[in-house]
């Protein structure tokens, strides 16, 4: 974890979300494969028409907030209603910057709720993108600014930046490069370039971008942003090599430390605080990972996880602490019963070892089941108060299916650093057509999810609560919560 902030330094930003493994900047999607890679994609819309500022009163704390076995109760009508695509991110100090598509309306709709669920701001913008709807949008949030950035149908991509929600209002789309990610400082990009692939950095808050070194050779790279550090990451012919940005950008190389002819199952890349961590898997010596502070002038050593190889395992996860490194891994087994379609089932395990020898402290405690083919993740995580979270949407009945929900909530797993318990598991949340992470501060992990009634009352696309957000709070002093405004 990071040292504690001087009192004269601005609140730490939220960790940073999700693994990172190389593809090409322009990929589309989601990357096949067992590896996954972080990349922002952002698109070109033409503004239009104003912007709404307006600020509402909380709304009464009855029915606010709720435990995950009573959840909480669907919002009121006046409620704000988001439609995928959305994005979330932790703010400092606990609340919650949404934004995605407005309900039934054309434009952005973005809000700031604290973790009760209630809205301290709202601001909408009606826009016409230049190439049809928003296809995909991510949203980053610290205390040096906030970020909203969008794609359109047409593949353009571009983003707004300014130092506090509501002065996006007064801030004009920048068109930008097709992958990004955030620090507490600055809004990183990867494009290709004539001699390669060049990052450049800009002030999250809002300020001309400039080049980050020279450009990078490699077939494919990914960025990974820590709280005050941003890595590129490029894969070149039996090597990846890692760049730490900065006033002295620095390369080391991670070496694919392959075995003769040995095939390579998965490979990911997480940025722990500012420490990248780097973890594969071969089909014969098993895992191995290696770190990096991003100063030292060669990565650490590969090290031997103790755990038993398996064949078609996938790192799904990477979470350090300290000496301690939790690795979440999906793999296939048999169906525990006959499938329709003779497709397998799919399992997830946490293993906890050692950073420092790979000497296992938990190997392969079991997490969930998808049965029949279905497809696990994506799976979140933190190391909020000392211990290590992961959540994972989980699946939902046939009934609220058939009325468009995908979810039925998160499932949450948490485990001691030391690894002496197994993992507890438990379920917060009700259907809900879209969720995502917010991320992880050093006391909290949230996210949020646009919802679609309550358990065994799902509600149609049209229904006026369809869409309204719910706060997942998934770790926390007082454990998992879930509210809506």
């Amino acid at each position: 974890m990071p040292d504690a902030p001087k009192a004269s330094d601005p609140p730490p930003p939220p960790e940073p979300r999700g693994p990172a493994a190389p593809q090409a900047p322009e990929a589309r999607g989601r990357p096949s494969g067992p590896a996954l890679a972080i990349g922002l994609a952002v698109a070109a819309l033409a503004a239009a028409a104003a912007w709404s500022l307006r600020s509402r009163p909380p709304p009464p704390a009855a029915g606010a907030a709720a435990s995950p076995s009573a959840p909480a109760s669907a919002s009121t009508p006046a409620a704000p209603r988001f439609a995928p695509p959305f994005a979330a991110a932790l703010r400092a100090g606990g609340a919650v910057f949404v934004a995605g598509r407005r309900r039934g309306a054309g434009g952005l709709l973005l809000g700031s709720y604290d973790l009760e669920g209630r809205a301290a701001v709202e601001l909408e913008r009606a826009i016409e993108p230049a190439s049809g709807r928003v296809a995909e949008l991510d949203a980053f949030a610290s205390p040096g600014g906030f970020v909203v950035s969008v794609e359109g149908e047409g593949g353009q991509r571009q983003w707004l930046r300014a130092a506090s929600p509501e002065r996006l209002a007064d801030a004009a789309w920048e068109a930008t490069e097709p992958s990004a990610c955030a620090t507490g400082r600055e809004v990183v990009s990867l494009a290709r370039a004539p001699e390669g692939l060049q990052a450049r950095v800009a002030p999250i808050g809002g300020g001309a971008p400039s080049d980050a070194g020279a450009p990078l050779a490699g077939n494919a790279a990914s960025l990974l942003c820590g709280r005050t550090r941003a890595y590129v990451l490029v894969e070149r012919e039996n090597d990846r090599v890692a760049r730490a940005l900065g006033p002295a950008p620095l390369d080391v190389s991670l070496g694919a430390e392959r075995e003769q002819d040995e095939p390579e199952q998965s490979f990911a890349a997480y940025v722990a605080g500012d420490e990248l961590v780097a973890v594969r898997l071969g089909a014969k010596s098993g895992l191995r990972f290696r770190s990096w502070d991003g100063a030292a002038r060669e990565a650490g050593p590969w090290v031997r996880a103790d755990l038993p190889p398996g064949d078609d395992v996938t790192i799904e996860l990477a979470l350090a602490a300290g000496d301690a490194l939790a690795l979440v891994t999906t793999r296939s087994v048999e169906p525990s019963r006959p499938c329709p379609d003779e497709s397998g089932d799919v399992v997830a395990e946490l293993s906890i070892v050692r950073r420092s020898d790979g000497v296992a402290r938990r190997a392969g405690d079991r997490l969930e089941t998808w049965r029949c083919g279905a497809e696990p993740g994506p799976f979140w995580g933190g190391t909020p108060g000392g211990r290590f979270v992961v959540a994972w949407p989980r699946g939902v009945d046939s009934a609220c299916a058939k009325l468009g929900a995908r979810y039925g909530g998160l499932t949450v797993a948490s485990a001691g650093v030391e690894g002496k318990g197994a993992p507890r598991v438990e379920r917060l949340g009700a259907p809900a057509e879209a969720i995502e992470d917010a991320g992880c501060d050093d006391e909290r992990c949230v996210a949020v999810a646009l919802g679609r009634g309550e358990p065994g009352a799902c509600v149609g696309a049209d229904d006026e609560r369809a869409g309204a957000p719910r706060v997942l709070v998934y770790a926390g002093a007082k454990g998992a919560s879930e509210a809506a405004p």
